[in-house]
């Protein structure tokens, strides 16, 4: 039979102290890993929308940058202007993907036709969801609506029967 745990009663001084020891032990090794904070500067900015419009994703760009995609993220959230600038550069990368569509459509040959078929899917999916105004499919909306600019039937029974409760009667 295989050994039975033993609960060990700590203080609750013990307990956290135990806990702190863990954490010296584990933490070292994680921030050795991670990448230091960067301040968020208009020169970084520009160079990741830059590098967003001449057809690198924002994974890409963070990489080549050196930079966590969370610092990113981060600033998005506490700089809406940055955040309007990215939202434009991810529209002109789907520009960029339109342009690759065309040139793979140019390109193909009867030996590539399949795999170009999966690479054209796939740019065009990006392409809808980068720009939906301009890539994504069109939705036609064929609706009829009738106006009425006057108080309806029902309205105006009720008004004329209030109108006549309202009159003092004239059974005298």
């Amino acid at each position: 039979m295989g050994k039975r745990l033993q609960k060990i009663a700590l203080s609750e001084e013990d307990r956290q102290a135990a806990i702190d020891a863990a954490k010296q032990d584990i933490l070292p090794a994680l921030s050795s890993t991670r990448r230091p904070r960067i301040p968020y500067t208009e020169e970084i900015a520009d160079q990741i929308c830059e590098l967003m419009v001449e057809g690198y994703d924002m994974v890409k760009a963070c990489h080549e940058l050196d930079i966590a995609r969370s610092t990113v993220y981060r600033w998005m959230e506490e700089n809406p202007a940055f955040k309007a600038r990215c939202a434009r550069a991810r529209e002109a990368l789907a520009d960029y993907d339109a342009f690759r569509i065309a040139e793979i459509a140019q390109n193909a040959t009867a030996e590539s036709a399949q795999a170009d078929r999966v690479r054209l899917a796939a740019l065009q999916w990006l392409a809808a969801k980068r720009a939906p105004k301009i890539y994504g499919d069109k939705i036609e909306v064929d609706a009829q609506v009738e106006i009425n600019r006057g108080p309806s039937e029902q309205l105006l029974t009720f008004l004329s029967l209030a109108e006549k409760m309202s009159r003092p009667s004239s059974s005298s």
